[in-house]
């Protein structure tokens, strides 16, 4: 009886050891992983999938403010009237009191650090006068931007029906915003001290990963489960992650990491045009024409495997000269998959001329 009792003690044990630092797998379906330096998407799953994103909502939001700042339509030194509505979100708040007014640049930070359902809202109203006609707005821009599969029903991204979107429309959002300093610095930031006007308070950055070196924009709802959006900022290759529908919030920040840390040791940049010259020769020119690509082009490909790119010079048809240096005279063109998916322009490196009558008749005479 008393060996049984032991055997049954440690079958009991055994069982009730866990990992001690699990590393989660992929909780979501759905996710998209691309070179944040080009349009170049490398690993993805169920991409176009529709699905509700919660806050990642609020990335559009900022686009859209931060538009209106740089054409002076609106300011960040505005004042923001906070209504009821905006006032009585859902959290998570930075909890507003109604008819009060705030600095619209607070707002605007503390919308993308706490994810401020609030103070989405209430940037919303000021911009376009109610959350609805922001929607609107919203969803021009979504179409202007090619983000063929969203619908946004308000500014804050709290369930609604039919306000949906997918991990590839918030890759193009992304791609977008990584041009706009404002928003990225904002993003790095840890905490913010807010004063709602009752107290003063210090609101902590919703995304657990900036320590790690990765930036980006979190959500959660019910409906949408724990989404990510966002890229490392460490290294020479610059990734852009996107998962959504995680089940928790730990495994969404576990599956972000291993994945960015991942494709750091897996991919490599080649360099498909460099900026070193080349010659061309041309008929009726007095001499060869030296040429650059205006900008170097690289791709991200897996360690090992051979590059896919095709390059073509296209160049100008001259009927006059002289060419001058500095002058366009074509067009490099990235060719993948059969299609175009870049041109650079080949800039001249010295003059030509024109061939003289003297030298022509010589050329003949010497051929």
């Amino acid at each position: 009886m008393k060996k049984l009792f032991c055997f049954l003690v440690i079958i009991s044990l055994i069982f009730s050891i866990r990992p001690a630092n699990k590393i989660y797998a992929a909780s979501s379906d759905i996710y998209l992983l691309g070179n944040a330096e080009y349009n170049q998407i490398l690993e993805h799953s169920n991409m176009h999938k529709k699905v509700p994103i919660a806050s990642l909502t609020k990335l559009m939001t900022a686009y859209i403010c931060i538009n209106k700042v740089q054409k002076g339509e609106i300011s960040f030194e505005d004042k923001v009237f906070v209504s009821k509505n905006a006032s009585e979100a859902e959290p998570s708040k930075a909890y507003l009191i109604e008819n009060n007014c705030y600095n619209l640049h607070e707002l605007f930070k503390t919308m993308l650090i706490k994810s401020a359902n609030d103070c989405a809202i209430a940037i919303a109203e000021h911009i376009s006068g109610s959350e609805n006609a922001f929607s609107d707005l919203m969803n021009i821009t979504a179409v202007e931007l090619g983000m063929k599969s969203t619908n946004y029903m308000n500014a804050s991204g709290l369930s609604t029906p039919n306000q949906h979107s997918t991990a590839y429309d918030q890759y193009v959002l992304f791609r977008e915003i990584l041009s706009i300093p404002e928003i990225i610095n904002t993003l790095k930031c840890l905490n913010i001290e807010f004063n709602n006007g009752e107290s003063k308070k210090v609101l902590y950055n919703t995304n657990k990963l900036i320590s790690s070196g990765i930036i980006g924009k979190t959500g959660y709802t019910l409906e949408a489960k724990n989404c990510f959006c966002g890229l490392n900022l460490h290294g020479d290759k610059k990734f852009i992650f996107i998962t959504l529908g995680n089940q928790t919030s730990e495994e969404r920040f576990s599956f972000v990491q291993n994945s960015l840390n991942n494709a750091t040791q897996t991919y490599e940049k080649k360099f498909v045009l460099s900026n070193q010259a080349k010659t061309k020769k041309f008929q009726l020119a007095e001499n060869n024409l030296e040429y650059v690509n205006e900008t170097d082009f690289s791709v991200l490909i897996k360690k090992g495997e051979k590059c896919k790119f095709n390059v073509i010079e296209r160049f100008s048809s001259y009927n006059k000269y002289p060419i001058k240096k500095g002058q366009v005279v074509g067009e490099s063109l990235v060719i993948f998959n059969n299609k175009i998916i870049k041109k650079v322009n080949l800039v001249a490196v010295n003059n030509v001329n024109r061939i003289s009558i003297f030298t022509n008749v010589k050329r003949i005479m010497q051929s």
